[in-house]
């Protein structure tokens, strides 16, 4: 199937990556990693390996997807690599062969958690596989060693790497196609400090930043023509003391790590060698009974909410809520959000602010194209009424 053929591409550059030694010497003994991974990887390790590190696995993979079953197997082979690099061609063969009955899989997923692999990393490898698909190029390369390996037309829709996206209702999966919305903006990344214009409104400073350009008007419209393409849902709101609107808009979510880990990186990059980077790595608004707890910012939440504004709509003041990771999400369980972040898509409308309010005064943010506007949860803020547009 055509999503081997990346699968084991990947695998091949991140052995390579992440353990160089290791991927020289197997190199010099012409064994290539699909002679043995190709089971491990087409099967999330539940073809042979021990029930708990399978367990362990799946737990994670349901939540993080094909990143954690891609660090397991650089940790297996961190593991074993002591061994390997002291053997010769059939030695190796016969190593791995009998490997997974000796593994303890709690070790194993322990040692999984300290390899530095991002999906930028696993990304960069299916940008690169599908720019030669055509060619066959890359296919010769994973076929070494594998006699009956043929190039076959690689549908993107069908890889097993590519990202997902769920309506917030019927969770139906809709495969992304890797296109703009994971280029990188061209243009420089603009800074806005807002701490300074929000003392006088809130008393004291927030942590509140606008950053300008982080996303180009293609990638805007991509996403907004995809929302439009599988439609918007009603997202309004009521007060049960007035019945009246509190929020009257539409909304599409999506679930893409792949995007949101792209856009968070952008962001850190943004920020990187400011007072606002460590501000937003350490988030030390958040008070907790222990004092000695470092909060430490990991990503963005993947769970993406476009809402859909028309003329007429708005959403009244309110703070937005905590998000934490509840025990069922394995090694993420814990996590929890501490800021919010605004992702403008469009600016061709009257009205629709962001508005930040306390103490009788207000401070307006004006919706620009690509911009993002990020900000602690305990801030009083609503979306102004839009007067023409959408």
């Amino acid at each position: 199937m055509a999503g081997t053929h990346e699968v084991l591409y990947i695998a091949e550059k991140l052995l390579s990556q992440f353990l160089p030694k290791l991927s020289k010497h197997m190199e010099a003994q012409g064994i290539h990693v699909s002679m043995f991974v190709t089971q491990w990887l087409m099967t999330v390790y539940t073809s042979t390996f021990p029930f708990d590190l399978v367990a362990r696995v799946w737990d994670s993979f349901l939540v993080e997807g094909w990143k954690v079953v891609y660090r397991v197997m650089l940790s297996l082979l961190e593991f074993a690599m002591k061994d390997v690099l002291e053997m010769q061609f059939e030695q190796i063969l016969h190593y791995f062969r009998e490997f997974p009955a000796t593994v303890n899989g709690q070790m194993i997923i322990h040692s999984s958690l300290k390899i530095a692999l991002k999906r930028k990393h696993i990304q960069k490898h299916v940008n690169e596989w599908r720019r030669h698909a055509g060619s066959g190029e890359e296919t010769k390369k994973v076929g070494r060693g594998i006699k009956k390996f043929r190039r076959r037309p690689t549908d993107e829709n069908s890889s097993v790497s590519s990202s997902t996206m769920h309506s917030d209702s019927a969770f139906s999966k809709i495969n992304v196609k890797p296109g703009n919305l994971l280029k990188r903006a061209p243009k420089e990344i603009v800074v806005e400090d807002l701490s300074e214009q929000l003392l006088p409104i809130l008393g004291r400073k927030h942590f509140a930043v606008m950053l300008h350009n982080v996303l180009t008007s293609d990638e805007c419209s991509e996403l907004i023509d995809r929302a439009e393409e599988h439609g918007f849902e009603d997202a309004s709101i009521y007060d049960r003391r007035t019945n009246k609107s509190h929020r009257n808009c539409k909304r599409f979510v999506i679930d893409d790590s792949n995007l949101a880990e792209n856009w968070y990186d952008r962001i850190i990059t943004a920020l990187k060698g400011t007072k606002l980077e460590q501000k937003l790595n350490t988030a030390p608004w958040i008070f907790t009974n222990n004092r000695d707890k470092v909060h430490t910012a990991v990503s963005l939440n993947e769970r993406l909410r476009l809402l859909k504004y028309k003329q007429g709509q708005f959403f009244h003041s309110h703070n937005d809520a905590v998000f934490v990771r509840g025990p069922d999400e394995g090694a993420r369980t814990g996590e929890r959000s501490a800021l919010s972040v605004h992702v403008y898509l469009n600016q061709k409308f009257k009205g629709g602010s962001t508005t930040f309010r306390g103490k009788g005064r207000h401070l307006d943010i004006k919706p620009k194209t690509g911009s993002i506007l990020i900000f602690e949860h305990n801030i009083l803020h609503e979306g102004q009424k839009v007067t023409h547009g959408k």
